[in-house]
């Protein structure tokens, strides 16, 4: 055994380009994932092609990255939640619609997204997000972020 056996199966690790705080924009899904990272345990994430912005950093036609991680899921789920129902077109104050028509499918369909991460239900979904910045209970700067659908349901 060499000192780096095993190295042809290593998978190379993708940076994505995170939201800064401050960005409002217009966004497609391309892809969904689900990764198991060494420093930050599980974590669900959504590639996105950027379609309207004010930010100089997420230019028209570039990619975005949205990263949830899943080590705290009273934190993740309702993140996730938020997220699947913009992307199909409700929006948060319609608790009837989203408890009738997605919640009751949701978990299959998230499974199904990170199993199929360019073809699933979220793909080329639009959705808009809204970014700002808050404090977490630590102390430690969180860039927030706010799913709005981009038609109604």
């Amino acid at each position: 055994m060499g000192l780096f056996s095993g190295i042809a199966e290593a998978q190379i690790s993708e940076r994505g380009k995170f939201f800064v705080p401050g960005f409002m924009g217009r966004l497609r899904v391309k892809r969904t994932l689900w990764r198991d990272t060494v420093k930050s345990g599980a974590a669900f994430i959504v590639e996105f092609e950027i379609l309207e912005s004010n930010s100089a950093e997420h230019p028209v036609g570039s990619g975005g990255t949205w990263f949830q991680k899943m080590s705290d899921r009273t934190v993740a789920m309702p993140a996730i939640k938020a997220f699947a129902v913009a992307a199909f077109g409700y929006d948060r104050s319609d608790r009837e619609g989203i408890e009738r028509d997605i919640a009751p499918n949701l978990d299959d369909v998230l499974t199904h997204a990170v199993k199929s991460p360019d073809d699933n239900e979220f793909s080329n979904c639009e959705v808009l997000l809204e970014t700002y910045s808050k404090k977490t209970q630590k102390g430690l700067d969180f860039t927030q972020h706010i799913w709005s659908p981009v038609a109604q349901a």
